[in-house]
Order: structure tokens, then sequence, then C-alpha cells
């Protein structure tokens, strides 16, 4: 058989049709892997002399040193953010433990709980398979319910932010959804606030995984490397600056909190690959 130019650039490589078939036969997955140890490097370095860009550099780097490294068969271009074949790390400190209920336990562990928030299913996902959320294993379970639920419920930017935009006359009928106990009514919230006034969309806090792409020219072009290299340059300029009095010492501090943690995260990525 003869195959056209068109049909021969049509055709899926099998190695390809062997990633989707992979990919489509899996359950999605909780990784827990970076909650752990963003949780555990926060709580040491609590009431220490260093700045939030620095404890959330420190939090990246035992998350890479610590966390399983995945390569699978076929894959030419290697490297995950989750140790999980399918599965997304959660992202802690952003606004996820809301009183505990925005990753309640009981929505992973209870399967019938994830088919009465939501029966008939979310996007594609029909309800057999959201409820593949609730499987986890009872040593996550613990690592969840006991390690890190309870210090984050009142930490993340979620926790914090509210109570300031409630003093403030900020926090509209709609969101004050995010204060009660009701599992119901908060993930419904959670996915479809897409549906809710604009006005309630600047009070989600959320990570921007696979949302922006950001950067790229830099690292290709310099290396991360590179990149350290010219945050110790910017951070040796600001000294003489500060020495000169161009700029205030809460202003250098600042900064070098900014820059030095550059330097961590940079080493970090070239730990992990």
């Amino acid at each position: 058989m003869v195959l056209t130019e068109i049909e021969r650039k049509s055709e899926v490589p099998e190695r390809i049709r062997k990633l989707k078939d992979r990919v489509l036969s899996r359950r999605y997955q909780v990784d827990l892997e970076r909650a752990k140890w963003y949780t555990r490097v926060y709580k040491s370095t609590e009431n220490q002399p260093i700045g939030p860009c620095m404890r959330a550099a420190l939090a990246l780097q035992e998350t890479l040193r610590n966390m399983p490294i995945r390569i699978e068969d076929e894959e030419l271009i290697v490297g995950s953010k989750s140790a999980k074949e399918w599965g997304d790390p959660i992202y802690i400190e952003m606004t996820l433990l809301q009183r505990e209920v925005m990753v309640p336990a009981q929505f992973y562990k209870n399967e019938n709980a994830v088919k009465e928030v939501f029966p008939d299913g979310i996007a594609s996902l029909p309800p057999e398979r959201l409820a593949e959320f609730a499987k986890i294993s009872e040593e996550e379970y613990r690592l969840l319910t006991e390690e890190i639920m309870p210090y984050w419920k009142d930490k993340t930017v979620g926790a914090l932010e509210i109570p300031v935009w409630k003093q403030e006359g900020l926090l509209s009928e709609t969101l004050s959804v995010l204060e009660d106990n009701d599992i119901t009514r908060n993930y419904k919230y959670m996915f479809w606030m897409a549906d809710q006034d604009i006005r309630d969309l600047i009070a989600v806090v959320t990570p921007m995984q696979g949302h922006v792409v950001i950067g790229l020219k830099r690292p290709l072009e310099m290396g991360f490397k590179g990149i350290a290299r010219q945050a110790t340059a910017r951070l040796e300029e600001l000294r003489k600056d500060l020495k000169a009095g161009k700029i205030t010492e809460k202003e250098f501090n600042r900064s070098k909190d900014f820059l030095e943690s550059v330097n961590v995260s940079t080493m970090s990525v070239g730990e992990f690959s």
C-alpha cells in the first residue's frame, strides 16, 4: 500500500500511541510529596530570621531532594512535577485548606462523598472516574489528616486573606461560602467559580502551574547557573547602593531575600535534573 504525503504525516508513531494509551488508562492520583516537604520545611523555619522567599526556596529544595524521580518507558523528554503516574502536587500554601474543607480527607477517603458532591461528574469526567479521587492509602490519609492539614488550616493565603477582606467590607455574600463547613457548597464553589460574578474572581488564589508560561527564554539562553550568577551580581550592586545611601536597609533586605532565594532555587533545580 502506498501512502500519500498527508497520510504519512498524519500517522501516529507507535511510541506516541503507547504513551497516549498509558495516560488514558490511568486513574487520577493525589500526590502529597510536595505538600509533605513544604509542611516540614515551613514548620522547621517558623520564627527564624529568614524572609518568605527563602522559606519557599528551601521548601522547593527539600521537595526536589526527596521526591521520587519518575522516568517512564518510551519517554524522550523526562521529568515530572509529580511522583505519581497521573496526579498533581498539592499547592498547600495557597488556598486549598480553608478551615479543613478545601482538601478534606473525607473527599479523598469516602467515594460516596465525591458522588454526592458531583452526581453528574465534572466536565468530561463521569462520577465513577471522579470517585477515583477518593483512593489514597492509609499512610497518605494519616499524613494528610495528622500532619499536613493541622499545620496549614490557618496559615494558607486563603485562610489569612478572608478575615482581612471581611474586616474591610470586601467579602461578598458569594465568597462567604468559604467560611462555612459545608463540603458540597465549598466544592461546588471551587469548581464552578467561573459562573460567579466577575467581582468574586479577585478572591481566587491559585497556583499558576500549567496556566502561564513565563521566562522560558532566559533559562534556555543562560542556564540556571547563569541565572544564579545574575542574581549574585545584582545583589552586589544593591550592597553598593545601600552603602552609598541610594536605598534603605528595608529595601535591601527585601531584595536580598528574593535574590538569595533565586540562588537556592536554581541550585535545587540543577540538583534535581
